[in-house]
């Protein structure tokens, strides 16, 4: 399931971009999805080209609750600008915990 909710997101945000497009990866997608049943935390970034914009991107976080159930967000977004520049810098993530991805408010 997660592995097709990523394709569909990297889908989903690519339509309306027509440079820097992030490319679809099912075999990838299904390996992380497989990493992220075994860890009880994490995240990853994923993202078109090499830091220019506009760019697609695609975050995914998951967590364990206290019941021992497992949650996961994926968004995906569009870097129009260079004024979002920080969006597309994973050192600018780094400290955030998986939560945090997922619900910054």
């Amino acid at each position: 399931m997660i592995a097709t909710t990523l394709s569909a997101c990297v889908a989903d945000t690519n339509k309306d971009c027509l440079v820097r497009q992030l490319k679809d990866n099912p075999v990838k997608w299904r390996k992380l999805a497989r990493r992220a049943t075994k860890i009880a935390e994490g995240w990853e970034m994923f993202r078109a080209g090499r830091g220019g914009v506009p760019a697609t991107q695609i975050l995914i976080a998951w967590w364990t609750d206290p019941l021992g159930r497992k949650h996961v967000v994926i968004r995906g977004w569009r870097i129009e600008d260079t004024l979002a520049r920080e969006m597309l810098d994973r050192k600018a993530f780094e400290p955030l915990p998986s939560l945090l991805h997922a619900y910054p408010e």
